[in-house]
């Protein structure tokens, strides 16, 4: 009886002592998950709180900076084959004289080209504003004179200017010669002939319906040199006014 006594005291002083020390080891535990969660908590608060620098430079847009790259690729191309070109028209101005000559000299002789066809599309737009009695249909006429026309606008030296000036007399001649011999002569009249640099235009109305045509490849046929070919970039235009039909033609020549 005495040790069953002593052993029941000895198992309930473990159990007292067990409970006594579970809370205390529980709480410890506890204070050290919530310390671990405050320092997570502080950790995400410190992170939370750290702003991200600005960008002080503006962001570049790439579609933009490839935009203004072609621009400036483009216009630089563009420059370049002005250049060229007129490089190319020196070289080309000076192998045509007899005698040598010097760039400068062949911009003058360019310049004063220049100047004869504004004279000349000038005086052309005067005498179609001249015969054609209705102003709208005049100035239909005069612009489409005037579309991708070299010749109105810069035309190129294609044979020595002395030259020309012989040229070009003799051959306006010949063209008004022969539209004066031919049998239709009488149904087409002749309003203006201008030659210069290895071209002749012509303007004039018909005083009888398809006339022209017919004067046109006789004059193919006639004059000395004459380009027959389709894509030599004559120009040709022709305005029906009421009953009154007005042509411009050009006739182009190679060298002889």
């Amino acid at each position: 009886m005495q040790k069953i006594f002593i052993n029941s005291a000895i198992g309930i002083l473990c159990f007292v002592l067990g409970y006594v020390a579970y809370p205390i080891i529980n709480n410890t535990e506890t204070v050290m998950t919530v310390s671990n969660n405050n320092n997570v908590n502080t950790s995400n608060k410190a992170a939370i709180s750290i702003e991200k620098p600005r960008e002080t430079m503006s962001t570049i847009n790439p579609h933009l900076t490839a935009a203004a790259n072609n621009q400036q690729t483009a216009e630089l191309t563009e420059l370049t084959a002005i250049v060229d070109a007129d490089v190319d028209d020196i070289s080309h101005g000076r192998a045509i004289f007899n005698n040598g000559v010097t760039a400068e000299e062949v911009l003058g002789f360019e310049q004063a080209l220049e100047d004869w066809s504004t004279e000349h599309k000038n005086h052309l737009n005067d005498l179609i504003d001249a015969y054609m009695s209705n102003q709208r249909s005049a100035e239909g006429m005069k612009s489409q004179i005037a579309k991708d026309n070299d010749f109105l606008q810069k035309p190129k030296i294609k044979q020595d200017p002395v030259e020309d000036a012989n040229w070009a007399y003799t051959m306006e001649q010949q063209v008004r010669m022969l539209i004066a011999q031919h049998e239709l002569s009488a149904s087409f009249n002749v309003i203006n002939v201008s030659c210069k640099q290895l071209v002749c235009d012509i303007l004039g109305a018909e005083k009888t319906a398809n006339t022209w045509f017919n004067l046109y490849i006789s004059l193919l046929q006639s004059l000395p040199n004459a380009d027959f070919a389709d894509d030599n970039g004559a120009k040709s235009v022709v305005y029906l006014e009421n009953n009154n039909t007005m042509v411009y033609f050009q006739i182009k020549f190679k060298h002889g």
